[in-house]
């Protein structure tokens, strides 16, 4: 995945997370696929998470090779921030002293919940489905 592709999918996350009051999120699958590689987190947003089938956007992330958060229950964007951010400068994150680092890109959520940091996801691609418009 090209990193304008990688762009176009968070400025089309960013631009959706804007248009409802309220979306929570919440980690829905972490799961593998094959034995070879095809590893992914899927995170859904929704205006009540506790009414399933009322999702209202999922975000998969391919072939993930660092995630920095708790599994935490439910998190909401940050107000006045980008939701999702790609972070082009790895010395700036939780991975400055890894090794590891594989194909891939790194994201940056902002979320709007107490006092936990933000979550980074180390990822080959990202891709989202719109479930619901607004």
């Amino acid at each position: 995945m090209t990193l304008e592709q990688v762009m176009h999918e968070v400025e089309k996350i960013n631009a959706y997370v804007k248009k409802p009051l309220w979306l929570d999120f919440t980690f829905k699958e972490i799961y593998k696929i094959d034995e070879a590689k095809d590893f992914r987190i899927v995170l859904i947003g929704s205006e009540d998470l506790f009414w399933e089938g009322y999702e209202s956007i999922e975000i998969i992330f391919k072939t993930p090779s660092y995630i920095s958060a708790k599994l935490l229950d439910c998190f909401s964007p940050c107000e006045g921030k980008a939701f999702i951010e790609v972070v082009s400068d790895v010395k700036k994150s939780p991975l400055k002293d890894a090794d590891f680092i594989c194909e891939g890109y790194l994201f940056k959520f902002n979320m709007d919940c107490y006092d936990f940091s933000p979550i980074w996801i180390y990822a080959e691609e990202i891709c989202c489905n719109i479930l619901k418009e607004y």
